[in-house]
Order: structure tokens, then C-alpha cells, then sequence
């Protein structure tokens, strides 16, 4: 899906949403329209697909969000959101040395748009939610630190212009409300759509040639500790 039909959806949706928050707030004027706050937290990655696992890259996240509630037990938020994804990995070869640090490290800069629903099982009395829906990201940078000698077989950096930048999400989460204002949860999202993908993977014919490793795709795991804050 190209970025502006996703947009354009999103814009839809947000549009629809008002119309119903409108007629249930002739019905239920305790329903409130729109909220706004602040969205901090940290966020631990990895990615699938590179042959390693472990969600080893850590960063803080923050942003912004907007909800309206159209309904006692369910409301929308939408949230913009600057996180880092990818991974630092350890290479094995490297396990004995007296200067521990990572071999690999691929930072990945996105900008994150999650829309997503949240119910409370109780109504607007609950202090437990769940929440899910999809997120479209932007990759706004890429950075690729990596220790390469004879032994190496992959070098990331070679494949780093084929990075796709953009990304679809499925996110889920749940939480509880500290107070009226003050929210603390986890997600957990997974890329649906692999930001690296190898168009020309070698053809493994005899079991008794041996052939060079090779990453066939990359895809992004994460999960977050979010707590908002509610502005307004």
C-alpha cells in the first residue's frame, strides 16, 4: 500500500469516527470528544531473519497522541511516535576477547503513526485495557556498524540501500490507568511486511557444495513500554 492511499485511509477513518462521536455524545454526553498528551517510554528490538535473536537494541521512545472514545468501553487512539529499531549482535568468534562489545550494530530511525483500538472491559470505570491495530512507520534513517574480516560472510552494509522505508505494523498491547490522566502499558508489534527482502537468492542445488550464507529477508520485532499522559 503506497504511503498516501494509507494516509487517505487513515484521514477516512478519522472522519468516520468523529460522525459516530458525535451521535454518541448526543446519547451519552459523560463520553468525552477528544483527549490529547504525551507519549514516553522504551522500546527493545530485534530483527528476524538475521540469523540471531534477542532483543538487544534498547532506545527511548516519544511522541504524542490524540483519542476520542466513541463508545463507554472502546476508544481511539492515535499516536506519532519517533522509535529505534534493529539489533546489536555479539559475534561468536569474538566470545573470549577482553574488550566485550558488540560486533554488529544496525540502528534503525522510524517515525510511527499507530492507530489503535483500546477497550475496557468495565466502560469508562475500568483501569485495565487492552488495545490493538496497525501502525505505518517511516524509516528516516539507517546506521550499520559492523567488524568485518575474512571471516565474515554477511556484510549488511552492502545490502543497506535495499532497505525498504516503509512499514506496516500489527500492534497489541494492554495496560492499566494509574489515574485519569496517567496510563502505563506494553505492545508488542511485528512487521507485516519485511524491510529487506533478497530478490536473487542462490539457487541451492547439491548438498555437497557448500554455499555462503546469505540473508534472505529482514523483518522487525517490537516491544515497548509506553506511558502516556493526558494534556488535555
Amino acid at each position: 500500500m503506497r504511503k498516501w492511499q494509507l494516509l487517505i485511509s487513515l484521514l477516512f477513518i478519522t472522519i468516520l469516527v468523529i460522525n459516530a462521536v458525535d451521535a454518541q455524545r448526543r446519547k451519552k454526553p459523560q463520553l468525552e470528544r477528544f483527549a490529547a498528551g504525551l507519549v514516553i517510554g522504551y522500546g527493545f528490538s530485534q530483527i528476524d531473519g538475521d540469523d540471531y535473536t534477542g532483543f538487544d537494541r534498547s532506545a527511548p521512545i516519544f511522541g504524542f497522541q490524540v483519542s476520542t472514545q466513541f463508545h463507554e468501553k472502546w476508544s481511539l487512539d492515535v499516536n506519532f511516535t519517533y522509535v529505534h529499531k534493529g539489533a546489536n549482535i555479539e559475534s561468536e568468534l569474538y566470545d573470549f576477547r577482553v574488550n566485550y562489545e558488540k560486533d554488529r550494530m544496525i540502528h534503525l530511525t522510524y517515525a510511527e503513526v499507530p492507530v489503535l483500538f483500546k477497550f475496557r472491559p468495565k466502560g469508562t470505570e475500568s483501569r485495565l485495557y487492552v488495545e490493538g491495530g496497525l501502525s505505518y512507520g517511516k524509516m528516516i534513517n539507517s546506521d550499520i556498524t559492523e567488524r568485518v574480516n575474512e571471516f565474515t560472510e554477511v556484510i549488511f552494509s552492502d545490502i543497506e540501500y535495499n532497505f525498504k522505508k516503509d512499514e506496516v505494523s500489527a500492534v497489541f498491547g494492554f495496560g492499566s490507568a494509574i489515574n485519569k490522566d496517567l496510563t502505563i502499558g506494553m505492545r508488542f508489534s511485528y512487521g507485516l511486511n519485511k524491510f529487506y527482502i533478497n530478490e536473487n537468492p542462490i539457487t541451492k542445488i547439491n548438498p555437497n557444495i557448500y554455499y555462503p550464507k546469505e540473508i534472505l529477508f529482514l523483518r522487525n520485532y517490537y516491544i515497548s513500554l509506553i506511558v502516556s499522559y493526558r494534556v488535555f
